[in-house]
């Protein structure tokens, strides 16, 4: 692949590690609390979601995680030490990815300019 169909590529495989980082930063959300036994200090606890079924728990920490990479922001917040690196941890790397995403488009761009100036 050359040009603009490798980028288009890493654009589409960029579209389609969206939804498994943030399902995997989902996932670590919920495994901060459940290394605590899902005690007080939790963010399973403090949203009453203790004995709620395990797709609501899971749709809470996605729903988390996706407000938290796009930076929107949620009503549940760290209460231990490792929410507060996994919240850390999750928006650094929506960052790099972000501005990955941006490169990759820039690229493109750049690439079909000169594909149209080498055809005229």
């Amino acid at each position: 692949l050359q040009g603009r169909e490798q980028h288009g590529l890493a654009l589409m495989v960029y579209f389609g590690m969206i939804p498994i980082f943030v399902h995997l930063a989902a996932c670590a959300w919920f495994f901060c609390a459940r290394i605590r036994s899902f005690g007080p200090d939790t963010w399973v606890f403090r949203e009453g979601l203790l004995n709620a079924p395990v797709h609501q728990q899971y749709m809470s920490s996605l729903y988390f995680m996706v407000a938290t990479t796009t930076t929107i922001g949620s009503d549940t917040s760290p209460g231990t030490m490792e929410e507060y690196i996994i919240s850390c941890l999750a928006m650094v790397c929506a960052f790099v990815v972000f501005a990955w995403s941006l490169a990759l488009v820039s690229e493109l761009r750049n690439t079909m300019n000169h594909a149209k100036h080498d055809y005229l």
